[in-house]
């Protein structure tokens, strides 16, 4: 599980990261769209223009770090301590859902597993290979990021 904790932990500094350099891009208030490096006679409607153009670009930046902190460095955070008390949550049941990703890289996919107790359906992402419906699958996860490692793969067999 100690693989899965120094993932979460990779990604959320790399969120951190890019949530502080557009920060810093929209403290500065550098233009993005360069208006000067047109002739003289087009700047001034071309400077209209490169400043709206600019302000949308900024609200699309911040709005794009507030949903990284909110979905991303939020849960982390919040999976933090129990990481540290090794609280991990477990299901076990059959897949019915899977990211239809490459088979033959191992990769981070999001699966659907509908648990065998509750028969509730959760949404849980995992690295591994090829999954299909119907396999079972025992999965060790965080609370709050949803990712986990796979205990138990019994594959499918038509």
């Amino acid at each position: 599980m100690s693989s899965v904790v120094r993932y979460v932990l990779i990604r959320t500094i790399i969120m951190i990261f890019g949530i502080i350099a557009v920060i810093v891009i929209i403290y500065r208030k550098k233009p993005i769209v360069r208006w000067d490096r047109y002739p003289k006679e087009k700047q001034t409607s071309v400077r209209k223009i490169a400043v709206k153009a600019d302000r949308i670009i900024y609200v699309i930046m911040a709005a794009m770090a507030l949903f990284m902190f909110v979905y991303g460095v939020i849960p982390a955070a919040l999976d933090i301590p129990a990481a540290i008390k090794k609280e991990y949550k477990s299901i076990s049941g059959t897949v019915v859902g899977w990211s239809l990703a490459r088979k033959e890289r191992r990769e981070l996919r999001g699966v659907r597993i509908e648990d065998e107790k509750t028969k509730e359906i959760k949404y849980i992402y995992v690295v591994t290979y090829g999954i299909h419906q119907g396999d079972y699958m025992n999965v060790t996860y965080l609370p709050h990021t949803r990712v986990g490692l796979i205990e138990e793969h019994i594959t499918y067999e038509e």
